[in-house]
Formats: C-alpha cells, sequence, structure tokens
C-alpha cells in the first residue's frame, strides 16, 4: 500500500501531506467528519482511540483521547474554523501534553481519476514546532491512520453495479385473438413468447410491444 508523501521545506513553519485514496469524496469526507467512524481510523494501529467530543461545524471542537497498551493517555483537542462538505475542513490541533503548541490544519478532498486524493496543510507557529512533530514520530503515525482509512473505506465503499450489454433482440409474446368473453381454459392458456432480433419485429407492431407484453392478451382483441 503506498504510504502518504510529507513535505516539510527546511524553514518553514508548515507540513503538507498528501494521500489518494480509492474512495469516492463524498465517502472520504463522511467518514473523516463521521464521530462514529473516528475511532476505526485515527492514530496509530497500537493505539485504542475515543472521541469525547467532536463538533463539526465553524467554531464547533473536538476531543479525542488514545490509550496504549500500559493504559497511558494521550488527548488532543482543537476547534473548527470552517466545514465545506465535500471540499474541505480547517480546524486547530493541540496536544494537551504540550499545551500551547497549536497548529491550523486545513484538508482539501480533490476528485482524483475516480477516487479522491487527501491534502492536508498543517502551519505550526514555529519551525521548532513543526521539526518537533516530525520528530515525535509524525510520519509514522500518519501512514498508520490513512492505510486504516484506506481499509475502512474499502469496507464501505459500495459494490459496482453490473453493466449490463443489450443482446440486440426482444422478448416478443404472440398474441391470441381471444372473444371478449373468455372460458377458464383460455385465460390460463400461456402466451407463447421467443426471443427474436429487433430488426424482425413488424414495423407496424414495434410501439405497442414493450406495452403489450405485460397486458393481458384478451386487451389487444378489443383493438
Amino acid at each position: 500500500m503506498p504510504k502518504s508523501n510529507l513535505v516539510a521545506e527546511p524553514g518553514q513553519h508548515s507540513i503538507i501531506a498528501t494521500r489518494v485514496l480509492n474512495a469516492p469524496r463524498e465517502l472520504v469526507f463522511k467518514v473523516m467528519t463521521d464521530p462514529e467512524a473516528i475511532p476505526q481510523w485515527w492514530g496509530p494501529r497500537g493505539l485504542t482511540t475515543t472521541v469525547d467530543k467532536m463538533e463539526p461545524r465553524p467554531g464547533g471542537s473536538w476531543r479525542y483521547v488514545q490509550h496504549d497498551a500500559e493504559g497511558n493517555e494521550f488527548a488532543f483537542h482543537g476547534v473548527y474554523h470552517s466545514i465545506e462538505a465535500p471540499l474541505a475542513t480547517i480546524a486547530t490541533f493541540e496536544w494537551e501534553g504540550l499545551p500551547g503548541h497549536v497548529a491550523l490544519e486545513t484538508t482539501y478532498y480533490e476528485e482524483h481519476n475516480g477516487g479522491t486524493k487527501l491534502t492536508t496543510i498543517s502551519v505550526f507557529q514555529t519551525v521548532e514546532d513543526r521539526d518537533g512533530m516530525l520528530s515525535a514520530g509524525m510520519e509514522g503515525g500518519e501512514n498508520d491512520s490513512m492505510e486504516r482509512l484506506e481499509e475502512l473505506l474499502t469496507q464501505l465503499k459500495p459494490e459496482p453495479r453490473p453493466r449490463r450489454v443489450a443482446s440486440g433482440k426482444r422478448r416478443v409474446c404472440l398474441a391470441r385473438r381471444l372473444p371478449l368473453i373468455q372460458t377458464p381454459d383460455q385465460i390460463k392458456e400461456p402466451i407463447k413468447c421467443q426471443n427474436v432480433p429487433w430488426w424482425a419485429i413488424p414495423i407496424s407492431t414495434r410501439s405497442w410491444l414493450p406495452a403489450y407484453s405485460t397486458r393481458r392478451a384478451s386487451w389487444f382483441s378489443r383493438s
């Protein structure tokens, strides 16, 4: 599975992460802004994530709490500045273990060859904050999260509908000339049908064939 592409230019305050996901943009946006889906993909595989609060709207807040196998707790929170479904989200990001060091994250969702190109631009207050995030293992956590997201999207992605190929034939039911008052035996008698090429159907009958095939033969005898 391809990894995320992280770009951190020397001396800059930002990190740009890009990833192409094999799922429709609307589905990707929904999963990434759904509090019930967050625990299934957010964060490294060795940690469990609980959503304490998630209000995906301008001015709303979010808070996730993670635990490792030893019971250690790591909490993160932020505020949503903008939600523009399914195009972009803007929110702050802060680790509660190092309060006061806030990053602004803008995520763009772009349609790309039937999938979604995800681009997240994280802007930090200082270069030191940016470099500290990288040295703390951001790249590994990013790749783990995106791989888990891909797996979840694969489960949720709708199955493609099989494409129907026209055979060039129509099912034609041969009309029976029946009286208006029919006997029980005449009603039970099946209509004989066969598959024939469309060009073999007389022009005079092509217009009524689809409708007639769903009606009783006696209807035709009244015309």
